[in-house]
């Protein structure tokens, strides 16, 4: 199994996510087909479900002999984490694993201010499971400006460790309360890209944990836009698109409890 990526912007948007996903589990799980790669994974606390998807198409070289080449291959995300730190924004990058090794051959090169670089690291053995996580109408979509939504999560961190959404038809509220005060943020419905509620709902509530849309919001870079939706009795869905069909999306269970609150 190999693939290259040459592209400046998409290079850098797999070492965001490699750099990113070690705060969510020790180890990441990468499962190779004809379809492309597909990684997924849950937090410590099993709260919140990550799923990061890159088709064929989105790279510039994607090499997989079917059943006779490799099928999944884990390792260390704290490792990983220490690699992609070196890796320079303007080179080139390759990963190879052979169909009966045990390590990871990833490779830095071409780059204009800094030296090639090589690397191997140890396959490791996890047990994993492949979730299926079924697809049901939601009753909020919204889209917003990724750096409009990060500034404002960054902003609610000083309050406390929930935040509260209030959808209606008529604008978003978002609301943080702790012992040293609170914060409310309203949005008109002209400040995104998009919303749209179920026609059935008048108002729809519900609160999360907050240092776990912090963590999403860390992936922001990877897209211009955020992705959500909202379901009442149900985890809320953040994703960044990245082109070519491929993306990374997060699922975090709401908290019980809260969402009577103004």
């Amino acid at each position: 199994m190999k693939f290259v990526q040459t592209d400046p912007k998409r290079t850098n948007n797999i070492a965001t996510i490699l750099n990113c996903l070690k705060q969510f589990s020790e180890t990441v799980t990468f499962r190779f087909s004809e379809e492309g790669i597909d990684v997924q994974g849950l937090d410590g606390s099993h709260v919140s479900l990550f799923e990061w998807k890159l088709t064929p198409g989105w790279f510039s070289e994607y090499e997989w002999n079917g059943e006779d080449d490799v099928q999944e291959a884990s390792l260390a995300t704290g490792i990983m984490h220490k690699v992609i730190s070196t890796f320079h924004q303007d080179q080139t990058m390759t990963l190879n694993i052979k169909s009966a090794g045990d390590k990871i051959s990833l490779s830095f090169t071409e780059g204009k201010e800094t030296c090639d670089k090589h690397f191997e690291l140890p396959l490791i053995d996890v047990n994993s499971d492949v979730m299926e996580i079924p697809e049901k109408d939601s009753d909020i979509d919204l889209i917003i400006s990724s750096k409009k939504f990060t500034e404002l999560i960054s902003q609610f961190e000083i309050f406390d460790d929930t935040l509260s959404f209030k959808f209606s038809d008529e604008d978003i509220v978002m609301k943080a309360t702790g012992v040293d005060g609170s914060m409310k943020a309203s949005m008109s419905l002209d400040d995104v890209t998009e919303f749209a509620l179920a026609e059935d709902k008048n108002e729809i509530k519900q609160s999360f944990a907050l240092r776990y849309i912090k963590m999403m919001c860390n992936f922001s870079k990877i897209s211009s836009e955020t992705q959500m939706e909202f379901t009442i009795g149900s985890p809320m869905r953040l994703k960044y698109d990245m082109a070519e069909e491929s993306y990374i999306q997060f699922y975090l269970a709401p908290k019980i409890g809260n969402d009577d609150e103004d």
